[in-house]
């Protein structure tokens, strides 16, 4: 595999600090604008990497593949409130 370099700096981003990749530097690693990264360190050769891997999202069904719930045992939040309870403000329909 070719090395690809690209020189950036560290500059300040809100309240955290952030780099500029190219877009040949993601094409290369196949990284997309809104993809989700692992942002992880590994000592190569005596030295520290960043390296960044792109995080699949989960479908609806992988994330439920191992739910063992049912509607019987579903227990609601302390939080949530039920909406059913309160009366029409708009042209709701209930």
């Amino acid at each position: 595999m070719e090395t690809k370099i690209n020189t950036t700096r560290v500059s300040p981003w809100d309240n955290s600090n952030g780099i500029i990749l190219n877009k040949a530097i993601l094409q290369e690693a196949d990284i997309e604008v809104g993809d989700m990264l692992q942002v992880s360190t590994q000592q190569i050769h005596g030295r520290t990497a960043i390296v960044l891997e792109t995080m699949n999202e989960p479908t609806l069904a992988e994330k439920y593949a191992v739910y063992q719930g049912t509607p019987e045992t579903y227990e609601k939040p302390d939080d949530l409130k039920d909406w059913s309870d309160g009366e029409s403000f708009g042209k709701e329909i209930w």
